[in-house]
């Protein structure tokens, strides 16, 4: 792993396997998993490997800086690189019961994390296709899309049961060519919904 010339210097100031270690897990803390591992590789090149504070060295490696990644991805909804990971540390623990019961713990964490998943991807589905039969019927009967928001706000008013929780943060249209619809979740503002349509029925 390339060390930068920062780095370098601050491991120069680390002269006992004890500050590298506790500078390890500071950067851990911190989320600087780069810098943790090489500062605990040098503590390990300063430890006696038959000392406590060499074991601890390789277990921050080995295990702790994984372990915070993995947490760091269910948080972020990065369940892919999570079960990568854990699978790794199952293997690597197989016959460790202290560090298996954090691992199944984080496991149950994953599992709970698909099936959120799976159910806010099905609850935007239905809005989706809630809210785009709406369009299609009003399409259907005056052969033009909502003018205006005006007209949308009429079929589509707030707390309407197709929005759930969602509302209406924009709206573009081209009446017989089509529109563009943007719904955001009241709760997370991040999670936004974009629905498309041209002058054809969709």
């Amino acid at each position: 792993m390339p060390v930068s010339a920062i780095m370098k210097a601050e491991l120069e100031v680390i002269p006992t396997p004890e500050q590298a270690l506790k500078q390890a897990v500071n950067y851990r803390g911190n989320g600087q998993y780069g810098e943790a591992r090489v500062t605990a590789l040098h503590g390990m090149f300063l430890a006696n490997p038959e000392s406590r504070t060499y074991l601890k060295l390789r277990d921050e490696i080995d295990f702790e800086l994984p372990v915070s990644q993995v947490k760091e991805w269910l948080i972020n909804g990065e369940t892919d690189d999570a079960r990568e990971m854990l699978d790794v540390l199952a293997d690597r623990y197989a016959n460790d019961e202290q560090h298996l019961v954090q691992i199944e713990s984080l496991q149950g964490s994953l599992a709970s994390a698909h099936r959120f998943q799976s159910m806010k991807n099905a609850d935007e589905k239905g809005v989706i296709n809630a809210v785009r039969r709406i369009m299609r019927d009003y399409y259907r009967e005056y052969k033009f899309y909502p003018p205006n928001y005006r007209v949308l706000n009429r079929i589509l008013p707030p707390g309407h049961e197709a929005l759930k929780n969602y509302e209406v943060v924009y709206f573009r249209s081209a009446q017989a060519g089509g529109y563009q619809l943007v719904l955001r979740n009241r709760d997370n503002h991040e999670n936004l919904l974009t629905i498309t349509a041209t002058g054809l029925i969709e």
